[in-house]
C-alpha cells in the first residue's frame, strides 16, 4: 500500500543530513553521520516518551501501524470520558461498536484502515468531527517530525476534522517515522520555519496526554484532550 513520505523526504531536505550554517546555508553531512545522528535521536525520543507516559510502539511500515490503531480501538473501555449519567453511555449496554477517527489518511491508506476496522468490529470516522464530538475511543494521525529532546510529535493539518479528532479521542494514535526524528527543535528549524509559513496550516506540538493541575493542583488527564498518547514508530530505529 502507498506510504506517505516522510516530512522532509517530500521537501527533499534530510533531518539530520542537513547542518545550517550561520549564514543560513545548508551543507550536506556524510551518510553515515546522518544515520548515526538520527539513531540516537531516536534513542532519546523513545527515553524521552517513558518521562512523559507516551508509549512508543515499534512497527516496520504504515500498515502496521493502522493494524495497532486499529486493535487500539478495539480493545478499549468505551467512552471513558462521557459524563457520569450520559445518556450516550447506553453505547455500552447495547454493544455499540468501538469507533477509531482518521480524517487526514490518503483514499487507500484510509480503505486498508476501514478493512481492518471492519474485521474487529470497529466503526471508522472521517468526518465531520463536529456531529461525533463524543464517545470516541481513538484517532489516529500522521506526525511530520518528532523531537527528541521532549518526546514531542509535531502534527500539521489544514481541516477542522484532523484538530477534532486529535483532541476529542480518548486514545491518540499518532503514527511517526523514525527517520523524520530529529534531536531538538533547533535540528528540525528549517522544516518548522516552512511549516508555520503555509498558508492554512496548524501545527501542533503532542507531548504525551493532556494533562492539568488547574483544579486545587491535582494532576489530571484527559481535561483538555486525549486521555492517552501512543506513538507508532514508523521503520528501523537502531534497536
Amino acid at each position: 500500500m502507498p506510504q506517505k513520505p516522510g516530512a522532509y523526504g517530500a521537501q527533499g531536505l534530510g533531518p539530520c543530513g542537513l547542518n545550517l550554517c550561520p549564514n543560513g546555508e545548508a551543507m550536506a553531512s556524510d551518510a553515515n553521520q546522518t544515520s548515526e545522528a538520527n539513531l540516537e535521536a531516536v534513542a532519546l525520543f523513545k527515553k524521552k516518551a517513558a518521562e512523559v507516559s507516551t508509549l512508543v510502539i515499534e512497527v516496520p511500515d504504515l500498515s502496521a501501524a493502522l493494524d495497532q490503531a486499529a486493535r487500539i480501538a478495539a480493545q478499549a473501555d468505551p467512552a471513558e470520558r462521557l459524563p457520569t449519567g450520559s445518556p450516550q453511555t447506553a453505547r455500552e449496554i447495547a454493544g455499540s461498536p468501538k469507533r477509531l477517527a482518521a480524517p487526514d489518511l490518503s483514499e487507500a491508506d484510509y480503505a486498508y484502515l476501514a478493512g481492518r476496522c471492519q474485521e474487529l468490529g470497529v466503526e471508522i470516522l472521517k468526518g465531520p468531527m463536529r456531529e461525533r464530538l463524543s464517545g470516541l475511543e481513538a484517532a489516529f494521525s500522521l506526525a511530520s517530525l518528532g523531537l527528541a529532546d521532549t518526546a514531542t510529535c509535531v502534527m500539521e493539518n489544514e481541516t477542522e476534522d484532523c484538530r477534532l479528532a486529535s483532541m476529542v479521542c480518548e486514545t491518540h494514535v499518532l503514527g511517526l517515522y523514525a527517520k523524520d526524528v530529529v534531536q531538538d527543535g533547533q535540528a528540525g528549524l528549517a522544516f518548522l520555519e516552512a511549516a508555520l509559513d503555509r498558508e492554512r496550516n496548524f501545527v501542533s506540538f503532542i507531548s504525551g496526554a493532556s494533562r492539568t493541575s488547574d483544579i486545587e493542583r491535582v494532576l489530571t488527564l484527559g481535561v483538555h484532550g486525549p486521555l492517552r498518547l501512543v506513538v507508532a514508530l514508523i521503520g528501523p530505529s537502531g534497536d
